[in-house]
């Protein structure tokens, strides 16, 4: 069907296999940290954010980052370092789609796409 673009959400643990086997059928895929996190162990979660930025690069698709992203922009119009380095560590590993959304930027919904873009042109 032209113009349909199918985007999975992962937002649970799931087996390699699992995860491939959706990489393959999707057209991109889309990480909901927040909810991986809820789900499962904070530890687990930066090897399994890291497995799906791979498998993503190896299967040529499209990876959108969501939830987390510039968290500290909730209440000043300044991110913290956490942020802006969680973002060019993401940049750096080939994720380039990402979600903001009003929990990330509620007060300064402009200022984070401000933000965000300036920080794209210095790369």
């Amino acid at each position: 069907m032209p113009g349909f673009h199918l985007v999975a959400k992962i937002e649970q643990l799931i087996p390699e296999q699992e995860l491939e086997d959706i990489i393959r059928i999707s057209d991109s895929l889309m990480l909901g940290r927040g909810d991986l996190i809820s789900s499962t162990k904070m530890s687990a979660v930066f090897p399994f954010q890291k497995m799906v930025i791979e498998k993503c690069r190896e299967g040529n698709k499209e990876l959108i980052l969501a939830t987390g992203i510039f968290a500290s922009l909730k209440g000043s119009s300044n991110p913290g370092i956490a942020d802006i380095m969680d973002f060019a560590f993401l940049r750096s590993q080939g994720v380039g789609s990402f979600l903001i959304t009003g929990t990330n930027a509620n007060q300064y919904p402009f200022e984070t796409l401000v933000l965000i873009t300036n920080f794209e042109q210095m790369d």
